[in-house]
């Protein structure tokens, strides 16, 4: 399980990375707004560590909130979960203040990722269930 939450981390940051996969299926009242981001290596690779750098504004302070993530492989649902967008013991602890937000994640893209066409859809809520951004993606390997 840890693999697939590995693997949808890739999926996440590559969705912000490349504008050529990913699309904003949000409204422009979003309360996170991406303003920056850095890859390293660009382009991510199989095999590979992924480094991201994220920067962007977030309007209002965030107590909590999930992440519902549904990844396809083909037409085969390989994930449709939600994942909590913060927690105490996580790279994003709550509270997530209001202002100006950078953070950094480096994670492993397994060398044996299957190749071939990903879909996923992103919709993160806050504490009180209102989106605050929404992501489609489409990867090829």
């Amino acid at each position: 399980m840890k693999s697939i939450s590995i693997f949808v981390f890739v999926v996440l940051v590559l969705s912000v990375v490349n504008a050529d996969i990913w699309s904003n299926c949000g409204n422009p009242n979003d309360i996170f707004q991406i303003s920056s981001v850095s890859i390293v290596p660009d382009p991510p690779a199989k095999g590979k560590d992924l480094t991201v750098t994220i920067g962007g504004s977030l309007s209002e302070t965030l107590t909590g909130g999930n992440a519902h993530v549904s990844v396809k492989y083909g037409f085969i649902t390989i994930l449709n979960k939600d994942e909590p967008i913060c927690q105490t013991n996580s790279p994003i602890p709550c509270p997530i203040e209001a202002g100006p937000l950078s953070k950094t994640f480096t994670a492993a893209i397994p060398s044996n990722t299957p190749s071939g066409s990903y879909k996923a859809n992103i919709v993160i809520t806050d504490q009180n269930k209102s989106q605050i951004a929404c992501i489609n993606v489409n990867l090829k390997f």
